[in-house]
């Protein structure tokens, strides 16, 4: 009789050593993800801003590339024509034409940094 139990804790762990969890469809996705060659889109924005009795709009191009786990991000309004490239580890700021930068070392996991405004200069 005690080799039941005995037999049923053995077939509970190998089965859960088995299985991968609730990882498994997260790191699929990660890998479809990183087969894909690449990315290009455009957007157009307008944000309005108001202040007391008067509203400002502000209209701004916005062009994405991605490959991998690498992206730039190029964005055009009237004040400034600002680029962000992410290497996959740093995050380089710069003017379009300018002939400087700015290197950021992230305080994220580079596996989740993605374009967008966050950390953005304006």
């Amino acid at each position: 009789m005690p080799r039941f139990p005995l037999l049923g804790i053995v077939l509970i762990v190998s089965s859960a050593l088995g299985q991968d969890g609730s990882n498994k469809p997260w790191s699929d996705l990660k890998a479809k993800r990183e087969m894909l060659p690449g990315l290009h889109q455009e957007f157009e924005l307008s944000r309005t801003y108001s202040r007391g009795s008067s509203n400002r709009t502000i209209h701004e191009r916005v062009v994405i590339d991605v490959a991998n786990r690498k992206w730039r991000e190029r964005s055009i309004s009237g004040s400034c024509d600002c680029v962000r490239i992410f290497d996959g580890q740093n995050l380089f700021l710069m003017e379009a034409d300018g002939n400087e930068f700015e290197r950021i070392h992230p305080q994220w996991k580079s596996d989740n940094f993605a374009p967008g405004r966050t950390g953005h200069r304006s």
